[in-house]
């Protein structure tokens, strides 16, 4: 799964897979994502549990931090995808224009 371009499954095995590949705890992986950020924040160890548990549904914020700590692209989650297409389809951020064409390619 993790040398795939990306996953069709959800964070909560997604990151789980992907963590037990490399070894790596909810702790390690927080302080990777420190490292990452430019604030110098992260994201927290209990955030991490909770995004695996289902509690909590990522930020494209925390999937970019989690990404570039684990050493893979953003897009490789499907909710990083997910909000990427939200974007495409909301007119305040693409424009009423590019929101609708949008729709209209994936519109049945």
């Amino acid at each position: 799964m993790a040398n795939s371009a990306h996953t069709d499954e959800p964070i909560t095995q997604a990151l789980k897979q992907l963590m037990r590949e490399r070894k790596l705890t909810f702790r390690a992986l927080a302080e990777l994502t420190q490292h990452h950020d430019t604030a110098g924040r992260g994201v927290t160890y209990a955030y991490l549990c909770a995004l695996t548990s289902g509690r909590e549904y990522p930020s494209r914020r925390s999937l970019e931090l989690i990404a570039a700590s684990l050493g893979i692209e953003p897009r490789y989650f499907a909710e990083y995808r997910l909000a990427e297409l939200r974007d495409q389809l909301d007119p305040r951020r693409a424009g009423f224009k590019a929101a609708w064409r949008r729709y209209l390619q994936l519109a049945p």
